[in-house]
């Protein structure tokens, strides 16, 4: 006797609901796997991330904390580099293990809260997500915070609905990492707390405070002292917040104005975050008659809410800031695969519904997959291959250029092409910045005309000698030894 494809679906999820998510782990696992495998380079946030995970690993806590980049996540890769010493594998097995860990909080709050189809649903899409699995693959903190801030979540509701205070402090500990990762996590204190003091879980929100102010107020208080003033992340140096209590009116209006102007473009990103193939599934699931939990469902659009518009007061905003929102937008877009599936299952019978459930499922994953099929940052491998030659012909060396990869595989120091907030420079500039800052190799890429336009027409053998060229075709870099300046 036949068996059709959805009988087996539904047969499978009913009777071993458990061996089928441990199914999706493994598929969620490797495809996190291949990734790391399949990796070229690091991002550009991704050197300064292993750098300071070096500076954890070798005990110069002040030079880590004292980055704009926050601490947590390099904190973390510092602790795998335990297991492996390259710090930039030991950044992607981070990623690696944080965003399968993620993919299992994700089947078990909504297990929780819902039911076990839409888990298994929510839970295949996690697993194939396309930002959701590159991201596990990348030295950046994005599947550290969301599998954090998932979590946090998750206790979170569990101490809504049964007054549980143990978990207020496993909560505000993970909610404090996700913070000390991310630092515009801190803003989802005020829906997370407004919803719990609703339902008066006064005892939880005493232990959440405690445990937040335990693992994140040393760290405020460290890098507000740094500062001379109240701050919550060094980013502030070079992305101004919103609210400046000198002049609390007219930052009030100016951020006011921000939310306006910046809200539909954060939004525009929150929905490219989602990934198109998930859209429709997401606009489904949001009026579906699915298995609903409506004061779960509440809390997780308040933190979309804020989401949206604690961002838009700050920026435009990109597709990277939303990712980590995606895991918790999930189980509406599950609600809305499963009004599909049982659509094709009510109009549909025998082969036909079976090629239709086939064709689903493949165009699905084949959408999500073919995402992610390429190398990671392979537009970087050439700044990589000239980092690893000055590695081994002058380790340590003080280079300038136009990206940092350079400097850290050679594990010398970075010195930027352009000061901060210029968009160009003049080529005696150059130089004499590069004299300023001891610069022993200048790399030349074949962006460095756009910054410094002089820069082909006047550089010369006098100045500067050519030891080391890639061309790519279409990309290609050259790195000059400084000679000592003329007297």
């Amino acid at each position: 006797m036949r068996t059709s494809l959805s009988k087996v679906i539904t047969n499978s999820t009913r009777s071993d609901p458990g061996k089928v998510a441990l199914i999706l782990l493994g598929v969620a696992f490797l495809l996190r796997l291949w990734v790391v495998l399949r990796a070229s380079t690091l991002a550009v946030d991704g050197t300064y991330y292993a750098t300071i995970a070096q500076q954890f690993a070798h005990g110069d806590f002040s030079g880590a904390l004292s980055n704009i980049f926050s601490p947590g996540y390099p904190l973390f890769v510092s602790l795998m580099t335990f297991v492996v010493s390259n710090v930039e594998l030991a950044g992607r097995l981070t990623s690696l293990v944080m965003g399968t860990v993620a993919v299992f909080v994700v089947y078990a709050y909504n297990r929780r809260f819902f039911s076990e189809r839409l888990a298994l649903i929510a839970m295949f899409i996690a697993a194939v997500h396309p930002y959701l699995v590159r991201s596990s693959g990348a030295v950046l903190s994005e599947a550290t915070c969301y599998a954090l801030f998932t979590a946090a979540v998750y206790c979170a509701a569990l101490g809504y609905e049964n007054a549980e205070k143990r978990y207020g402090f496993l909560c505000g500990l993970l909610v404090a990492f996700a913070y000390l990762t991310r630092p515009e996590f801190a803003v989802y204190v005020v829906p997370l707390v407004g919803w719990l003091a609703y339902r008066r879980r006064w005892g939880f929100i005493l232990l959440f405070f405690a445990a937040l102010a335990l693992l994140a107020l040393p760290y405020i208080v460290y890098i507000s002292l740094k500062a001379g003033h109240f701050m919550l992340s060094l980013k502030q140096y070079v992305k101004g917040v919103p609210i400046n209590p000198a002049d609390l009116t007219g930052s009030l209006v100016s951020a006011g104005f921000k939310v306006i102007r910046n809200t539909p473009s954060v939004t525009f990103h929150f929905f490219k975050a989602l990934f198109v193939a998930f859209l429709p599934f997401f606009a489904l699931g949001v009026f579906s008659r699915s298995t609903r939990n409506k004061p779960v469902e509440f809390m997780m659009a308040g933190i979309l809410v804020t989401h949206v518009l604690s961002l838009a007061a700050i920026t435009p905003s990109n597709t990277r800031y939303s990712v980590p929102l995606v895991p918790l937008a999930l189980t509406w877009a599950a609600m809305g695969m499963g009004m599909v599936y049982d659509w094709i299952n009510q109009h549909l019978s025998g082969k036909r519904k079976t090629a239709v459930l086939l064709a689903f499922l493949a165009l699905i994953a084949g959408s999500s997959l073919s995402q992610n099929l390429g190398s990671l940052r392979s537009h970087r491998i050439i700044h990589k291959e000239a980092g690893l030659w000055l590695g081994h012909y002058a380790p340590g060396a003080v280079v300038m250029s136009r990206v940092p990869h350079e400097a850290f595989y050679a594990e010398g120091r970075h010195v930027r092409l352009l000061p901060k907030g210029r968009r160009s420079i003049t080529y005696d500039n150059l130089l004499r910045r590069a004299r300023e800052h001891e610069v022993e190799y200048l790399v030349e890429d074949n962006r460095t005309a756009r910054l410094c336009p002089e820069f082909p027409s006047k550089r010369s053998d006098s100045d500067m000698v050519e030891v080391f060229s890639i061309d790519k075709g279409d990309r290609f870099l050259k790195i000059y030894r400084l000679r000592p300046k003329r007297q």
